[in-house]
């Protein structure tokens, strides 16, 4: 069996059997091909012939292109590849020792109150488009979702009785997330007064459409929210990401308890999670630095 085949069976498990997101299944396809190319590059026909040397060269050639996080990344893909296939016996060989390059986590950025408020008021509500972004941006500082959860949101996930939101996450694993009043009542008016404009919007579930009437792309998603944090006056590096990150630090700033929120994010670990008691530590240092009498003197 060659190489593209074993990659083939992979991509299959991962995306059948691990119910693995759109974007984890390609971001994989992508690492293994690059690492089946490097190997041919280097001598080697299969993925049997490897060794720790071969793996340490692959590291230091990805490391001109990408991230250690990316690198990462790339290790985990090949990690769980081995594995499957040798599980399988696809491949007959002993589990390679395939490491992790050591990576700095870097502390996620977020919006304050205030940027959040400016960013809220920069929608024009009496275009159809206006009505549409505030709703978004409220949905994603409101429950923390993630670019393809509000991609893929549909009205008949969220209860408004309940006031809950019932996402589709990683994984194909669903989570209830609360969400407020102000967020409901901004929705029945984008339902009745805005989406009923967009062309065929009958012919998608989305809740969020584009011009042509289809449910808006990860791309346009981007696109709006660095528009209107262009418009709000935010010169801060900003993405749809960036209102989960936010989400997060308010909530737990003011006292939320962090296995709730890990439920609400949907993270399978909490330590993923801790993070964000980091930024609270980060900011009690810097009130303590800014009115602490010995930092004045």
């Amino acid at each position: 069996m060659d190489n593209d085949q074993l990659i083939s069976l992979f991509m299959d498990y991962i995306s059948f059997e691990k119910g693995f997101s759109g974007h984890t299944i390609e971001a994989y396809g992508r690492d293994l091909r690059y690492f089946a190319d490097f190997l041919e590059q280097n001598g080697s026909v299969n993925f049997r012939e490897i060794n720790s040397a071969l793996l340490d060269a692959f590291i230091l050639e990805r490391a001109k292109q990408e991230s250690s996080r990316s690198i990462a990344r790339n290790m985990a893909a090949l990690r769980k590849f081995y594995r499957f296939c040798i599980n399988d016996n696809l491949l007959q060989m002993e589990m390679p020792r395939i490491l992790s390059p050591r990576f700095v986590h870097k502390l996620p950025e977020y919006l304050n109150e205030n940027e959040i408020n400016r960013l809220l008021g920069t929608a024009d509500t009496s275009r159809r488009d206006g009505l549409r972004d505030l709703l978004m941006i409220e949905m994603l500082y409101a429950c923390g979702l993630r670019v393809s959860e509000i991609r893929d949101l549909t009205p008949a996930r969220i209860d408004t009785g309940a006031e809950i939101v019932k996402v589709l996450g990683k994984g194909a694993k669903e989570r209830i997330v609360p969400v407020h009043r102000r967020c409901l009542l901004l929705l029945e008016k984008y339902l009745k007064e805005s989406r009923p404009l967009y062309p065929k919007s009958g012919s998608t579930d989305a809740l969020f459409l584009g011009k042509n009437g289809g449910a808006l792309s990860r791309i346009s998603i981007w696109k709006i929210i660095k528009k209107q944090a262009y418009r709000a006056g935010i010169r801060k590096k900003i993405s749809p990401h960036t209102f989960r990150h936010t989400f997060a630090t308010h909530l737990i700033k003011n006292g939320a308890d962090l296995r709730a929120v890990q439920e609400m994010l949907g993270h399978a670990d909490i330590s993923t999670t801790e993070i964000y008691t980091h930024l609270e530590i980060m900011d009690l240092k810097n009130q303590h630095r800014k009115y602490h009498p010995f930092y004045q003197a």
